[in-house]
């Protein structure tokens, strides 16, 4: 089982024995050791707050790429981090912090220990990034030496690998693998083996080969010692190459020392000549990164001088916007021109609404309100008042065409607002439709007066019930409803005739209705022609209007050309960039890196 979770560096002491151990805080916690889990499996939203990993865990991942993996690592985070936070939990502080305890509390902070039932029992290690151990070196004279047991690879925590590797390369100065064959014959196994050699090897990548400093211990024993020799024969095919590789009985203390011993004699021969093969590569490295960044910066400066100026490069923009416009409002002008005789099928539909409201309220008073009336008035005088009853029925079901006469010249000033939104303005505003020919003519200054007329014309332009379709209906109504109380509207014999006759007159009148707004559903789309047509000449037609626009779109050029942002950016970068890297140059000569 698993052994050791912590990375501990232990370190020759002639003071007391003890440990420091260097908790996370909750935040690092957080991000360093649970999000990887949740990266890992794909899930959303991990924890913010110790609280919420607490109280919500993630169900388990569906259908992942690799289902045995992903089911390791989701028990793993599960089985250690989720059910047992409670026991680890307080060890974890608003920051992070340094504890230092006795020599006999710091297997549970570094390491795992198991029961009869292979039950983990130690879980403070979970809350800890490292420890530090110091303790009295059997050597007497043993000074400025330390050793840092890594924590073994293969019980699927996350993030073992990159903190092995950030150790190996900034903490050690060399390596001890150490493997113990099993009996009888043995082999390298790749996914175990190989993959732990590899990952020493990125430590120090290309500026040390990790043959340079690293031996293999074959840990023997009384049973193994053909396993031993297998692996020691299959080592370099395998591509495990380190400098010595050294068969030991690790348990007994004289033979441990041996190995011990030939590892310091090695340092101190070579130590010094690694080091400055290490600051060879490391100066090489700073010079071949310093030719980079030089050429990086060359090649800003060529783009920058490529681009031009920015004010070039907006004049270019806003030709291209200007002539764009033209073109585009031009071809709504056509297409309205062409439906110019085309009724308008919204106010078609709103019309025929009105026309079906008309035909389900009769406005017609019921047989008592009329023998009522004829009682009361006579005859002649229920049949005058019922038809006015009536006319005002019918003329309350036309009303709300007014939203409808509305709604659908809004489409109209829609299209023209999606002409200038297409063209860019969308990364200015966020705002569609009318509200954008609003906003425009809300922003746009009165000194530019031909473009402030064009959209405050077209934003409040509207086209009213009140005094256009009214006046067509009324008159449509009373044509067979009519109003006027001198006019002789025939004598009526009895009651049935009154409710007959009205019948007759009121669908009439609807008709009538229905026959004279056809007109008028032209009429909107003469209207909606008529708008864009005049709004068109104040925009694009207008003398000095085209200055208006180069006004206008200076003024906002930024928020809808992201190449003129970038520019900027980029120049401003390049400015800065190039003092640095001058600065950085000038360093370099003085280290004589170059």
């Amino acid at each position: 089982m698993a052994c050791t979770s912590v990375q501990s560096n232990i370190y020759h002491s002639t003071a007391d024995s003890h440990g420091l151990v260097y908790f996370y805080s909750q935040n690092s916690f957080l991000q360093d050791v649970i999000k990887p889990y949740y990266e890992e499996l794909g899930f959303p939203n991990p924890p913010q707050t110790l609280e919420a990993f607490r109280n919500s865990f993630p169900s388990r991942p569906i259908n992942p790429k690799h289902p045995a993996k992903a089911e390791a690592i989701y028990n793993h985070l599960r089985d250690n981090y989720y059910q047992h936070i409670s026991r680890y939990a307080d060890l974890l502080e608003a920051e992070p912090r340094t504890v230092r305890i006795p020599i006999n509390q710091i297997k549970q902070y570094v390491a795992q220990e198991y029961n009869a039932e292979s039950k983990p029992q130690y879980f403070n290690h979970l809350a800890v990034e490292k420890v530090d151990i110091f303790c009295k070196f059997p050597i007497a004279d043993a000074e400025k030496i330390g050793l840092v047991d890594m924590p073994g690879l293969g019980d699927n925590r996350l993030g073992d690998e990159e903190r092995m590797i950030q150790a190996l390369g900034e903490d050690v100065d060399f390596i001890l693998f150490i493997r113990r064959p099993k009996q009888g014959g043995n082999i390298w196994e790749k996914q175990i083996d190989v993959y732990l050699h590899d990952i020493a090897a990125q430590a120090l990548q290309n500026k040390l080969a990790l043959e340079e400093w690293s031996f293999l211990v074959l840990n023997a024993d009384e049973h193994n010692q053909v396993g031993c020799k297998d692996l020691e024969n299959s080592r370099e095919e395998n591509g495990i190459r380190v400098k010595k590789c050294l068969t030991a009985n690790c348990m007994k203390v004289d033979e441990a020392n041996k190995v011990i011993a030939e590892v310091l004699d090695y340092l101190a021969d070579n130590i010094e000549i690694l080091d400055r093969q290490y600051m060879s590569a490391c100066k090489n490295s700073l010079k071949a990164l310093q030719l980079e960044v030089k050429n990086t910066l060359d090649a800003a400066n060529k783009t920058l001088h490529s681009l031009g100026d920015d004010f070039a490069l907006y004049t270019k923009l806003r030709d291209e916007f200007i002539n764009q416009l033209y073109v585009n409002i031009e071809a709504l002008r056509e297409k309205l021109r062409q439906e110019i005789m085309t009724p308008d099928a919204d106010f078609k539909a709103q019309v025929e609404a009105a026309i079906s409201r008309c035909g389900q309220l009769t406005g017609i008073s019921s047989d008592k309100e009329i023998e009522f009336l004829i009682n009361k008035h006579g005859i002649n005088a229920a049949y005058f008042e019922s038809i006015q009853q009536m006319r005002a029925a019918i003329l309350k079901q036309f009303h709300p065409i007014e939203t409808g006469l509305q709604q659908s010249l809004d489409k109209t000033k829609s299209e023209v607002a999606d002409l200038f939104l297409k063209l860019g303005l969308n990364r200015w505003t966020n705002k569609q439709g009318v509200e954008f020919l609003e906003m425009m003519a809300e922003t746009i200054p009165v000194n530019l007066q031909n473009l402030s007329l064009g959209f405050r014309f077209i934003s409040t332009f509207e086209f009213l019930y009140k005094g256009f379709i009214q006046s067509v209906v009324w008159r449509a109504v009373s044509e067979y409803l009519p109003s006027n109380p001198r006019q002789n509207l025939g004598l009526q014999e009895n009651e049935a005739s009154i409710i007959a006759e009205l019948k007759e007159i009121r669908q009439q009148a609807i008709d009538n209705c229905q026959k004279n707004l056809e007109g008028s559903a032209i009429l909107r789309s003469k209207i909606g022609c008529s708008m864009v047509e005049e709004f068109a000449d104040h925009t694009t037609r207008a003398a000095e209007v085209k200055q208006e626009w180069d006004n206008f779109l200076y003024s906002i050029r930024t928020q809808i050309w992201s190449e003129l942002t970038e520019l900027g950016q980029l120049r401003t970068l390049g400015e800065a960039g190039g003092k640095l890297i001058n600065e950085g140059l000038s360093k370099n000569q003085e280290l004589n890196l170059v």
